[in-house]
């Protein structure tokens, strides 16, 4: 894969990714919304990134392989399965349930190791990500969360 098209719609203004065995951890919480007040914890931990996006509604992102030359976010993350989600954050991982695409997004299958995701939010609620090989830890240093800004093409 060198680039993939994905759409999704959220009505949590809010993209997420991850590995679904980094926060499998999560499976029997009850709360499905547990992210919005412990994102920074795994954002950190390097297991998911979740990206505020300003607004709900639909979305249409390019996923590529190739590191992106200009990007907001740079996030490290581990994807001990290489069973990576990327799509809306209502199917986070909670309550039993792992995502299933139901609200569109992306189902990815990468080789198991640590990720550099690059992301940015285009005009007209475009969005471009990359998702690359790194090594090395998946540690990340954020103070707070991460949210995208639209920017012109």
């Amino acid at each position: 894969m060198s680039t993939e098209s994905f759409e999704f719609v959220t009505d949590t203004a809010t993209l997420c990714v991850f590995d679904l065995a980094a926060l499998r951890h999560r499976l029997q919480d009850e709360a499905p919304d547990w992210w919005v007040w412990e994102q920074l914890e795994e954002l950190n931990a390097g297991n998911a990134a979740f990206l505020d996006l300003g607004s709900d509604g639909f979305y249409r992102g390019i996923l590529s392989t190739k590191p992106l030359d200009r990007w907001e976010f740079q996030v490290n993350l581990s994807c001990p399965s290489g069973q990576v989600f990327i799509g809306a954050a209502e199917e986070t991982t909670s309550s039993g349930l792992e995502p299933n695409c139901g609200r569109g997004g992306l189902m990815l299958r990468v080789p198991a190791g640590t990720y550099e995701l690059r992301a940015r939010q285009l005009a007209g609620n475009a969005l471009e990500l990359s998702l690359c090989s790194l090594g090395g830890s998946a540690q990340n240093e954020f103070k707070e969360p991460l949210r995208l800004s639209t920017s012109e093409v």
